[in-house]
């Protein structure tokens, strides 16, 4: 293994303007789009409300207390997500999608939960989020299951 993969990866996340941007147009499109429905004005009015809701809920979640803040990984302990300064052990689903852009990666949590990350660029700094994607990189053409 490369030397400078034995050094520990610390990344700590912010919530990602991008991301929010997307989910906050992509709902109050959908809510556009049910307001154009042939139904009664009430139960229009009433699922657009609704749908708007649960946009700031999940807005919300992304930007709250409960978000992870902090990713970390080293080849003896494996990975770390830290939530509310609590860290556990994950384990790194070997299905995730990279690009230069867009991380969507997959960690099973202790008890069976699943957690899925989102990271865009803005969401750390530039020469951490090349880091993250290099050693995902290194992962996934050495095959293991981290």
């Amino acid at each position: 293994m490369a030397k400078g993969f034995a050094v520990k990866l610390r990344v700590e996340l912010r919530p990602s303007r991008y991301l929010q941007l997307f989910i906050g147009l992509s709902y109050l499109l959908t809510a556009l789009v049910w307001l154009m429905t042939p139904v009664d004005w009430f139960f229009r009015l009433s699922a657009a409300l609704l749908l708007l809701g649960y946009a700031v809920l999940q807005i919300q979640k992304l930007t709250g207390e409960k978000r992870i803040s902090r990713i970390s990984f080293h080849t003896v302990t494996g990975w770390h997500l830290t939530r509310c300064g609590l860290t556990c052990a994950a384990t790194l689903n070997v299905s995730f999608y990279m690009t230069a852009w867009l991380v969507v990666a997959s960690f099973q949590l202790p008890g069976g939960k699943k957690e899925t990350l989102v990271l865009l660029p803005d969401s750390l700094d530039q020469t951490e989020f090349r880091h993250l994607r290099v050693r995902l990189l290194h992962l996934a053409n050495a095959g293991t299951k981290q």
